[in-house]
């Protein structure tokens, strides 16, 4: 039995609908993610440019690096962004994703870092100890190595990339801090998640979908 003529109307326009609503959903999505990303990788770059100095007086002066951990954590909670700080011949100096614990030295009453956070105590520590680990062994991730060897070279980096120790997709900004003109003496590495807009955009996309049944 043919369809009549309003009913093949009648999926035509609903097929154009379908068509029409995918083309705004996936425009629309591309738009707010090309301004999301542009907006934070710009955000980072700053904010790392202007720890920079910053790191650097710390990274001279303050051996115990407790001052250090205590400013990128403050850094950290600011922006909303993990932050790795290595020195030369990829040497994680601080992260800010491990709490310091310190005390007092019984030598001379002042206070010192006595050890970092001990495993498990927050999940975050699990990347920067994978990292430690790594390291160590002398088998860091590839893609983190190359990352850092732009950064040594005097190039900022800004990416988004799967982190192999985040295990989840990151914005990655890499800044190298110095003294300008000459060979950096390290690389600051500010990682944001995106989970939380991942969430974002799949709410999108149900709310696109909701009314496109309406």
């Amino acid at each position: 039995m043919k369809k009549s003529l309003s009913t093949r109307l009648m999926y035509s326009f609903m097929a154009i609908i379908v068509v029409v609503i995918t083309g705004i959903t996936a425009g629309t999505s591309y738009l707010i993610a090309d301004y999301f990303f542009k907006t934070r990788e710009q955000e980072l770059a700053d904010k790392g440019r202007e720890m920079a100095d910053t790191i650097e007086y710390f990274v001279q002066h303050d051996r115990n690096r407790l001052t250090l951990m205590r400013y990128l954590a403050a850094v950290d909670k600011l922006v909303g962004a993990r932050i790795w700080l290595f020195g030369r011949d990829y040497n994680l100096l601080a992260a800010s994703d491990v709490a310091p614990q310190w005390g007092l030295d019984p030598k001379t009453g002042q206070q010192v870092l006595l050890h970092e956070q001990e495993p498990g105590a927050d999940a975050t520590v699990d990347h920067t100890r994978q990292l430690t680990q790594d390291l160590k062994e002398g088998r860091l991730d590839n893609k983190v190595k190359s990352v850092l060897g732009g950064i040594y070279a005097g190039k900022s980096v800004r990416s988004q990339i799967y982190h192999p120790y985040f295990k989840q997709q990151v914005i990655l900004v890499g800044i190298p801090y110095g003294v300008r003109g000459e060979q950096p003496q390290g690389a600051i590495l500010l990682a944001e998640p995106l989970s939380g807009f991942d969430r974002f955009l799949r709410n999108v996309y149900l709310y696109t979908i909701v009314v496109g049944i309406l």
